[in-house]
């Protein structure tokens, strides 16, 4: 069997030196045996994506561990490289590993040193493993903080470029494993930045894109609601806590400009046959942050949905009522569609309306 650390070298050099989409798949060798004919790592691009798929198997992922974590342990004098090696063959599996984290960041900076283009594939690599498909290193707190780190010096220098390439991979990211906190929270970062470079529009665009085709991931229409009107003081703090400093002032969208993607959302959501609480919601929360009775008007679409049909929306069990017996809905496609819809609205106004209406005030959520 090939050392584990050779193979982490192997691997490794595959995330580092391909600054393009790639994406780190693991996968057992008994599902996809013609993939690992050549080799216990594959490699491929996908035609219609673009992206460099890059396919290792569990059983070698486990000997490029064991054997870096000898690495590692032995606590020798060990060369920069290996080192910086040895212990990102460690976080791929075991992304929480402090110790690694350190011995790697002490690595990097003293390759950095002798060699400024060891930056660049130090992020082609984090990157990877950020939007990776194993749920623990995709996730990882430990991994999403040091990348923010490493991307201050990116961030001050923010363009269109580069704020595509870190929204692909956030993108990526929270496509393998959606509510992704870590993704969504440096995505708030990211859009501190883009207000100090005139980029605002361009992330909108972005995240609006990816929203539309993503009805269920409610983190990323949290976003998509930030971008729109939340505010960046605490991520701009953020940004200067880890030793950056972004030039010029935040820039939000102005009223008009907020009401005409209203206008435009409330349009795609009557076009789309998918009824989305994320959707119902961002509409709710954007109406009542340009002073629309919103509440008032999605209590009057489900009550005329009721009275229309004889129906009563139960919400405690989310069933569709007629003469106090449940309307089995399998077979009625149009009207459990229809249900869904009034469903929701019923569900935020009893959340947000009638609670607004009795205190004559709204606390955002």
């Amino acid at each position: 069997m090939q050392n584990g650390l050779d193979l982490a070298i192997q691997l490794i050099d595959i995330l580092g030196k391909h600054s393009c989409k790639k994406r780190l798949q693991v996968s057992g060798e008994e599902f996809h045996p013609e993939f690992f004919s050549e080799g216990p790592i594959a490699t491929f691009e996908d035609a219609k994506t673009g992206i460099l798929e890059i396919l290792v198997s569990k059983k070698t992922l486990i000997n490029v561990f064991k054997d870096c974590k000898q690495v590692l342990d032995a606590e020798e004098d060990t060369d920069d490289w290996k080192l910086y090696y040895a212990s990102i063959g460690v976080l791929i599996t075991t992304p929480e590993d402090h110790r690694a984290i350190l011995l790697n960041e002490s690595a990097l900076n003293k390759m950095i040193l002798n060699d400024p283009s060891a930056a660049d594939y130090h992020y082609n690599c984090l990157s990877t493993l950020l939007s990776c498909n194993l749920a623990k290193t995709n996730k990882s707190a430990n991994l999403w903080f040091y990348f923010r780190k490493l991307s201050v010096a990116k961030l001050e220098t923010l363009d269109s470029s580069s704020l595509n390439e870190m929204v692909d991979l956030i993108l990526l990211s929270v496509a393998s494993h959606p509510r992704n906190y870590y993704a969504c929270s440096f995505l708030r970062v990211l859009l501190a930045s883009c207000r100090c470079k005139g980029l605002l529009r361009i992330l909108y665009e972005r995240i609006w894109d990816y929203c539309k085709s993503h009805f269920g991931d409610f983190s990323m229409w949290l976003a998509l609601l930030e971008i729109l009107i939340g505010k960046s003081d605490y991520f701009l703090w953020e940004l200067k806590r880890l030793g950056g400093e972004l030039r010029g002032t935040p820039q939000y969208f102005e009223e008009q400009e907020l009401m005409r993607i209203y206008e435009e959302i409330g349009l795609w959501g009557e076009q789309i046959s998918t009824a989305s609480y994320s959707l119902y919601y961002v509409k709710l929360q954007l109406g009542l942050h340009l002073g629309l009775d919103i509440c008032s008007q999605y209590k009057q679409e489900y009550e005329e949905f009721e009275r229309a049909g004889g129906y009563l929306i139960d919400v405690s069990s989310r069933q569709l009522v007629s003469k106090n017996k449940p309307i089995p809905l399998d077979n009625e496609a149009l009207l459990k569609q229809k249900f869904e819809g009034m469903l929701i609205r019923k569900q935020l106004y009893i959340r947000y309306g009638a609670a607004r209406n009795s205190r004559k005030s709204y606390i955002v959520h």
